[in-house]
């Protein structure tokens, strides 16, 4: 690989905060895809959706980010939710087939 290339970083964020559509998409993906980390975010204060223990129960599905205002999402978004999200791909690449 020549020197200063990177890999593609793939992975999802899924805002999870009154989004049928979205957690219904959650239960066809996450099965599916064993390399595709999927990072949960909810904004606090509202449900957890009544399967999620069921999808963290995955590896590659990484513990939900409870975020209070879009402002806070904004400022941990690289630490909190990014970076996670980076190291499980990593993790899951190192792993052996």
């Amino acid at each position: 690989m020549p020197q200063g290339s990177r890999l593609p970083r793939t992975f999802v964020i899924a805002d999870i905060t009154n989004a049928t559509e979205v957690r219904a998409e959650l239960h066809n993906i996450v099965p599916q895809f064993t390399s595709l980390p999927v990072q949960m975010i909810l904004q606090r204060g509202h449900r957890k959706f009544v399967s999620e223990p069921h999808l963290e129960r995955f590896p590659w599905v990484l513990p939900v980010f409870e975020y209070d205002t879009e402002e806070h999402l904004l400022a941990n978004l690289d630490q909190k939710v990014v970076g996670p999200a980076e190291a499980k791909v990593l993790e899951i690449r190192e792993q052996p087939r």
